[in-house]
């Protein structure tokens, strides 16, 4: 399947000139996560976008996020949340993230669900 490059690039662009948001850990936003190469998850739509969980954040600029997806699978790469189970987490797909590609908020984790995807990241590390 042929990729638009071009179209993202353009998005990237304005995305690029955004005012950062305010994000917490734990927040489940909608990101331009883009188009990306391969077997890396891609955004959706006109705009990139899918749901990601803020599992870590560095500064009010950069955190680590999870992107989501609504995949049938079961393997110890996805994690379900507690939150919408139809939603899984890409564990390995963590990556790090400007905050000028948060979109909007689209809900929440509580403390026990954050404990236990940090655990299963650092059980996929280990």
């Amino acid at each position: 399947m042929d990729k638009n490059f071009d179209e993202w690039n353009t998005e990237k662009k304005n995305i690029s000139n955004k005012e950062t948001p305010l994000f917490n850990e734990g927040d489940i936003w909608a990101c331009h996560v883009g188009l990306n190469v391969g077997f890396e998850q891609d955004g959706k739509g006109n705009l990139f976008l899918r749901p990601v969980l803020i599992l870590k954040k560095f500064n009010r600029n950069v955190f680590w996020g999870i992107p989501m997806t609504h995949s049938l699978k079961e393997n110890i790469y996805l994690h379900s949340l507690k939150y919408n189970p139809t939603s899984k987490l890409i564990l390995s797909q963590i990556k790090l993230i400007d905050a000028r590609r948060l979109k909007y908020r689209i809900g929440a984790i509580g403390n026990d669900e954050k404990f236990t995807v940090k655990e299963k990241i650092k059980k996929l590390l280990s």
